[in-house]
């Protein structure tokens, strides 16, 4: 009795490739279902406070342009 094949690949990159491989979609922020919660609210109050800092630098950084524009 004759051996039955065992494996081929043949034909099997030609059919990837007539749609075209693609890179998976990258999205610009992952889900955060099923992240734990106490990390999450944290993550809330952080983002918080750091929009807060970024307020006050641009708040100052813009006081400091106009005085200069007012010393020029």
């Amino acid at each position: 009795m004759a051996k039955s094949k065992n494996h081929t690949n043949h034909n099997q990159t030609y059919k990837d490739h007539r749609n075209g491989i693609k890179k998976p979609k990258t999205h610009r922020k992952r889900s955060s279902k099923g992240v734990y919660q106490k990390f999450l609210k944290n993550q809330k109050f952080v983002v918080q406070g750091n929009r807060k800092v970024v307020e006050v630098a641009l708040r100052q950084e813009y006081e400091n342009f106009l005085q200069n524009q007012l010393k020029e």
